[in-house]
């Protein structure tokens, strides 16, 4: 730079020492930054992941409570028409015990 052309060697290496000591100083401070938004990321992702398999099982428990509402709907259906038990067990993958609990006694 144009400012150290007017003073000695040693005070143009001590003014360089002193940026050298800057640079590396913000160098640190950039990546100690970095490191915490990439950890604060990871833990956001972890977070929204979890959501996510929540979320999951939830709808897959609802799945699976309307599927077999609608396997015991068209049983009784059936029973009303006088299908066997055990094709009706057959064809709505109930359990032949699950149907006979919808049969009247």
């Amino acid at each position: 730079p144009p400012e150290l052309e007017n003073i000695d060697v040693a005070s143009q290496t001590s003014y360089l020492w002193e940026i050298e000591l800057e640079y590396k100083k913000d160098l640190e401070e950039a990546k100690a930054k970095f490191k915490a938004a990439e950890k604060a990321a990871e833990k956001a992702a972890k977070k929204a992941a979890r959501k996510a398999a929540r979320k999951l099982k939830a709808a897959r428990k609802a799945a699976k409570e309307a599927a077999e509402k609608n396997s015991k709907e068209l049983a009784f259906k059936l029973i009303s028409e006088g299908w066997s038990l055990e094709k009706i067990a057959e064809f709505t993958g109930l359990t032949l015990e699950q149907v006979r609990s919808l049969a009247p006694a």
